[in-house]
């Protein structure tokens, strides 16, 4: 499975700075009052009460929007060699995260990419048109050319199928034992090592990202991405899900 890796990214809504305290960019609108809250002086008094901390939620969910969300993080492990290590991409200044994981795929011959869940396909399809001052390989060791060359191979949109979807991106979990049972939740990537009684997950949380961006912990971040591919190729693993993924490579 030469050119093909599994993949992590950790996200944060756009707008956090990197070690600055969390501030919710003024841009972001308040929701409007549930619908239950029919009367003007019930919706002022919502918006009062439970107004601001609606707004806060409402632009930390921006973390999952492929539009609205900044790469915090990243890792990722090229398959076919045995003796391939995970390679982490941690945030720096002066060089975009879109670049640098462009760069580590230029670098490490990758075509194509493997994931759990089918958030980080679009979440990196959406950075290629978002984000902002993209230097083109500041830094890095590949220029311009080749990295927006390779991004475009690996985030080709096909739709012959009638429906748009990432050709060189497989979410992994579509074989998984719990979604082909049909279970409708629990086959997420930490339910499912869980189950497995693979590993447990040291660090920042899910939930801390956010706060470690915050607090300027690029190497906490990008440490919980590397775990998450090594969830990931260990479930994999065990599930017998490497062979079914060998067959979908091959005809890529």
């Amino acid at each position: 499975m030469r050119g093909l890796a599994i993949i992590d990214l950790e996200t944060v809504p756009r707008g956090a700075v990197f070690g600055a305290p969390v501030s919710v960019p003024d841009s972001v609108a308040m929701p409007d009052p549930p619908g239950s809250y029919k009367k003007p002086e019930s919706r002022e008094r919502w918006r009062e009460t439970h107004g601001e901390a609606a707004r806060v939620a409402a632009w930390e969910k921006w973390a999952l929007d492929p539009l609205r969300a900044q790469i915090a993080g990243a890792a990722l492990l090229p398959l076919g060699d045995p003796d391939a290590e995970i390679v982490r991409i941690p945030f720096a200044h002066g060089v975009s995260m879109i670049d640098a994981i462009g760069a580590a795929l230029v670098e490490h011959g990758i075509d194509g990419l493997a994931s759990w869940g089918s958030f980080d396909g679009t979440i990196l399809r959406g950075q290629l048109s978002t984000e902002p001052h993209r230097n083109y390989g500041r830094c890095l060791s590949a220029g311009r050319a080749q990295i927006n060359a390779r991004l475009s191979r690996v985030l080709e949109v096909s739709s012959h199928t009638g429906r748009p979807w990432l050709r060189r991106v497989v979410d992994l979990s579509v074989w998984s034992v719990r979604r082909l049972h049909g279970m409708r939740a629990g086959w997420g990537l930490d339910s499912t090592a869980e189950a497995h009684g693979i590993g447990r997950k040291t660090g920042v949380p899910s939930s801390g990202v956010l706060e470690a961006w915050a607090a300027g912990d690029a190497g906490g971040i990008v440490d919980r991405a590397a775990q998450d591919v090594a969830l990931t190729l260990a479930i994999a693993t065990r599930e017998g899900i490497l062979s079914p993924l060998a067959e979908w490579w091959e005809k890529c």
